[in-house]
C-alpha cells in the first residue's frame, strides 16, 4: 500500500471516530503530521507549481464527501487571499516553510473590520488546523524556495470547487481609538503590524 493510500485510510478512520469538527481536525492533524516524512507521499506531478499563482492538486475525495485531500504548491512570493473556510481545515507542510497570518473579524457599529492577530511560521513536517468561525487567515511563501503543503478539508472539493467560503479585501486602517475591540484580543505572534484594524469588504466565494 502506498503512502497516500495509507494516509487516506487513516484520515477516513479519524473522521468516523470523532463526531465534532474540532475533534476531527485535531485527530487528522496528528495523522497527517506522522505522514509528512514519507518521501513518496507526493508524486512529481502533485508537487508541480504554476507561474500565475499557487497551484492546487486534488489528491483524494472521500466517496461520502466527508473530506478531501489536496497538495498546494507555492513559488516564492505567492499567497492566498485573506479567507475563511467552508469546513474544518488541516494543513501540513511537506517541503519548505509556510507563513500564516491570522485575523479576527469584528463588527464595530455595523461596520466590519479585520484585526491582524499574528503571523505563524510552519516549517517542514509541521501540521496545524482551524475550524470555523475562528479560521480567517492568509497563507504565503515568503522564502526563496518552493513550498509544498498538504491540505485536508471537511468538504467535497468536487462539489464546492474550493475550500474558501469568503474572501476579505482590506481597506483603510482604522485610526487608534475608533470603535472598541473585545477585551480578550490575544496576540498569536509578534510584529509591527500585529493588532492593526483594517476596514474590510467581504465577498462570498
Amino acid at each position: 500500500m502506498d503512502a497516500l493510500k495509507r494516509l487516506t485510510e487513516a484520515i477516513a478512520a479519524d473522521v468516523k471516530r470523532h463526531g465534532d469538527p474540532s475533534g476531527i481536525a485535531r485527530a487528522v492533524a496528528g495523522t497527517l503530521q506522522r505522514s509528512l516524512g514519507e518521501p513518496d507521499l507526493l508524486s512529481t506531478t502533485q508537487r508541480r507549481s504554476a507561474a500565475d499563482g499557487y497551484q492546487q492538486h486534488v489528491l483524494h475525495v472521500a466517496e461520502d464527501g466527508s473530506f478531501s485531500i489536496a497538495s498546494l504548491v507555492w513559488r516564492p512570493g505567492q499567497s492566498t487571499p485573506i479567507h475563511d473556510h467552508v469546513a474544518w481545515c488541516v494543513v501540513g507542510v511537506y517541503e519548505g516553510t509556510e507563513f500564516e497570518t491570522r485575523y479576527r473579524l469584528h463588527d464595530l457599529d455595523g461596520a466590519l473590520y479585520l484585526e491582524e492577530v499574528g503571523v505563524v511560521e510552519h516549517h517542514s513536517r509541521a501540521a496545524t488546523w482551524v475550524v470555523p468561525p475562528d479560521d480567517i487567515h492568509r497563507v504565503e511563501n515568503r522564502t526563496g524556495q518552493t513550498v509544498v503543503s498538504i491540505h485536508i478539508y471537511g468538504a467535497d472539493l468536487t462539489r464546492t470547487q474550493s475550500s474558501i467560503s469568503r474572501r476579505f479585501a482590506l481597506g483603510d486602517e482604522v485610526p487608534a481609538g475608533e470603535g472598541s475591540l473585545a477585551e480578550d484580543s490575544e496576540a498569536i505572534g509578534s510584529g509591527s503590524r500585529q493588532g492593526r484594524r483594517m476596514r474590510v469588504q467581504v465577498r462570498m466565494d
